[in-house]
């Protein structure tokens, strides 16, 4: 349970922030777009662009800013559902103390990669296990129950026997002492106590079976877990790759449209394509995170 818990306590962490880093490229986006659309009504006046131009910056910034009011809705949303999963009254104030690059650095890839899989330190198989034990000891006592018994019992007491109620007088006492042994021997039962010791043996198998069973399924989820680590990882890589590539762009098509080389097409399509890099970069990143903690969990690490 505190291992779940902390999955997912983790996973709304990071989807909350997740959430927040797409805010802030919106923001960003919006500012340069408005930056851009400074500059072209400025070569307009100028006579150096045309209105056309500055109209279709105007449109990009307020299609821009309807992205970031959709964004910071769904930030509040995804941060209400945070304070939800940790047990927090939702009209509580919380802050964010991490960024995607402060909370990438927590995450130790080489450490979780490294450490082997052993399904002994999961919590559900200690369960199961446990389980199995018992059913062994279930087994031990149904046979033991057919087992003969034998008890001894002794017995000291001395009775007053007067007509008179006078026992604190000192009239005679006689004392009876018992000695017996007692001896029980099951021959007759109807066999059920083979069939008791059966059925035990049939939970024990059932134990045994469903031991198996969950460390295979543990196995499979460490593989599953692995695997999607080592794609998350790979995709966020690339993703880096793409928003350097899109941010060199963006700069380069900056630079030609203050020189009229550039069109506001030009200049729309860099940024709207710096956006969708940086958006998927933070996808990418929340993808790795969760597959961090889905490995840590695979683990119990």
């Amino acid at each position: 349970s505190v291992a779940d818990a902390r999955r997912a306590a983790g996973e709304g962490y990071a989807a909350a922030l997740a959430a927040q880093e797409n805010v802030g490229i919106l923001r960003a986006a919006e500012a340069l777009a408005e930056e851009a659309l400074g500059q072209t009504r400025a070569l307009v006046a100028e006579g150096l662009a045309e209105s056309t131009d500055a109209d279709q910056l105007e449109l990009a910034l307020s299609e821009m800013a309807q992205q970031r009011a959709t964004a910071e809705s769904m930030a509040s949303v995804a941060l209400d559902a945070l304070k939800f999963t940790v047990g927090m009254p939702v009209e509580t104030t919380v802050i964010l103390a991490d960024s995607f690059e402060t909370l990438s650095r927590a995450f130790d890839g080489a450490s979780v990669l490294g450490t082997p899989f052993d399904p002994n330190r999961l919590p559900e198989i200690q369960s199961q296990a446990k389980n199995l034990e018992l059913s062994e000891l279930g087994i031990r006592n149904e046979k033991a129950a057919g087992l003969p018994s034998i008890s001894a019992f002794y017995t000291n007491q001395r009775n007053a026997q007067r007509d008179a109620f006078d026992f604190l007088g000192e009239g005679s006492w006689y004392p009876i002492q018992l000695v017996g042994v007692q001896m029980n021997i099951p021959i007759w039962s109807s066999f059920g106590g083979k069939e008791k010791v059966l059925q035990a043996q049939l939970t024990r198998d059932r134990a045994e079976t469903a031991l198996e069973q969950f460390t295979q399924a543990a196995a499979l989820e460490y593989r599953a877990a692995r695997s999607e680590y080592n794609s998350s990882l790979e995709q966020r890589i690339q993703a880096q790759r793409s928003l350097d590539l899109a941010e060199r762009i963006l700069n380069r098509t900056r630079i030609r449209f203050q020189e009229g080389l550039a069109s506001s097409f030009d200049m729309t399509q860099a940024q709207n394509q710096l956006v969708n890099a940086q958006a998927n970069f933070a996808q990418a990143t929340l993808r790795w995170f969760n597959a961090h903690l889905r490995l840590e969990r695979s683990l119990n690490a």
